[in-house]
């Protein structure tokens, strides 16, 4: 009879436990958006577009994070207009402690780069030291190789315009 009462309370505990923890951020939006007919990329695009943009990057890391096999399918929405995220995106890099978020965000803000070549030269150092800083062999290598994407563009723009 106690192992039965004992195997009843674990069984509550551990539903209660399942029921009261939270979705991590950006899951709940993720799902909404992938229950979205894909015929029709213009709805898909305006409800991405209709959250705040921290909304919009929790997003594209759930996708990368949460989902088997990674989904970064939001990205081509997070990177349009990305010149007016360039900020929320960077402040994000740097804020958080996840290596994986850095680096991935990185990767974003090279490819909202190539568009708007917008990032300046100070914010390139300042994303350079927190590479410097960095612990895991991978995230540090695909964050420098974004970095370095930023720089190059940077770089053969001011040629451009050299005379």
């Amino acid at each position: 009879m106690n192992r039965i009462l004992i195997l009843a309370l674990l069984s509550a505990l551990s539903c209660s436990c399942h029921i009261i923890s939270p979705q991590p951020r950006g899951g709940k939006e993720f799902h909404e958006l992938k229950e979205m007919s894909t015929s029709d990329i213009d709805s898909i695009r305006r409800k991405f577009e209709s959250y705040p943009v921290n909304t919009q990057i929790d997003i594209y890391l759930y996708g990368l994070k949460y989902v088997e096999p990674d989904d970064n399918s939001s990205l081509k929405f997070l990177i349009e207009g990305g010149e007016m995220k360039v900020p929320y995106i960077i402040k994000r890099i740097e804020s958080t402690d996840f290596e994986f978020d850095q680096a991935y965000l990185t990767e974003a803000l090279a490819s909202i780069n190539n568009d708007c070549r917008c990032i300046t030269f100070d914010q390139v150092e300042s994303l350079s030291e927190i590479e410097r800083g960095m612990k895991n062999p991978s995230h540090r290598s695909r964050f420098g190789r974004a970095i370095q994407r930023i720089a190059e563009t940077n770089a053969n723009t001011r040629d451009q315009l050299s005379p």
